[in-house]
């Protein structure tokens, strides 16, 4: 059975999109056979055809894609992320997928120098999750409902952005009926999301595979990120790269933008996939990166 990947998408992250799928083709070498699916929430038509140009530049004979439509992702005290639901398509990717047991979904914010084929060498029965340790609960934004929850402060919480999935064992377990009910039980307060509720649902059993699949960049972390860095790059938090003023904020904006550039859409100015609506959300986000320029100013 092939390799799956599984990703998300919706039209204000298609830059995004592109730049994964672009560095995800560009470094699986490994010739075994790997079948990527996207979810399109509300893309449109010719958006899904420049989705499977860039797939066409850059396929090996192993590799695979298709584009389906997103479920409807709206769950009752379920926090949007960014005013927006689709991150939660993650909980139903073992009935999206009823064939498939072993599945590695990835966040469309990624920049992949990795071969993901060793991500499935990975997932094994002994866990249902297998992702990235990269945080203690204590201080991460979702402490006060890991507290509320009863987990232990001390013990490891994991970013959902690259998530490899024992399907079988989720479906044994019925993964998607206990993340509803965590949903329910503590509404409204998943800060990260999805992310929040997997980490409630699912704390105590995942595998931390370690940074290296990975390694979360914010705007200002000034990373100098090299062509043989073996790693998954992760654009945590807003802005990203391709957002309104990306090019003068983020510090890691060429390595988004050296992917882009290759893609199918790599010609197209990436702010005319930004909406009004969407720098209007980040605008306080921006206030804050002002402030903090002002205060660290020597």
């Amino acid at each position: 059975m092939a390799n799956t990947v599984a990703l998300f998408s919706d039209s204000n992250i298609l830059p995004g999109t592109h730049a994964t799928l672009t560095s995800l083709l560009i470094h699986n070498k490994i010739p075994e056979k790997l079948n990527i699916i996207l979810f399109a929430d509300k893309i449109q038509e010719h958006n899904k055809t420049e989705l499977r140009e860039t797939f066409r530049k850059f396929k090996k004979d192993h590799q695979t894609f298709e584009i389906r439509d997103a479920p409807n992702t709206f769950i009752k005290g379920a926090n949007a992320l960014k005013g927006n639901t689709t991150t939660y398509g993650r909980l139903y990717l073992a009935d999206l997928l009823p064939d498939i047991h072993k599945l590695l979904y990835l966040d469309t914010d990624l920049i992949i120098q990795y071969d993901v084929i060793n991500i499935f060498k990975e997932i094994n029965d002994n866990n249902i999750l297998f992702a990235d340790g990269c945080n203690i609960r204590e201080y991460a934004i979702d402490r006060e409902l890991f507290r509320k929850a009863g987990l232990d402060m001390n013990g490891k919480c994991f970013n959902a952005g690259v998530l490899g999935m024992n399907l079988k064992k989720w479906r044994e377990k019925d993964g998607l009926g206990i993340c509803l009910e965590t949903i329910k039980k503590y509404p409204n307060s998943f800060i990260s999301a999805d992310q929040a509720v997997l980490n409630v649902a699912f704390g105590n059993q995942f595998c931390a595979l370690g940074a290296q699949i990975n390694s979360s960049i914010c705007w200002d972390n000034y990373y100098q990120v090299l062509p043989n860095d073996d790693k998954i790059f992760h654009f945590v938090g807003s802005p990203k790269p391709w957002d309104f003023l990306g090019d003068k904020i983020h510090y890691n904006f060429n390595l988004w933008k050296k992917y882009y550039d290759m893609s199918a859409i790599g010609t197209i100015n990436y702010l005319k996939f930004t909406t009004v609506k969407r720098v209007l959300k980040l605008l306080p986000g921006y206030l804050k990166i002002q402030i903090k320029k002002h205060v660290t100013k020597p």
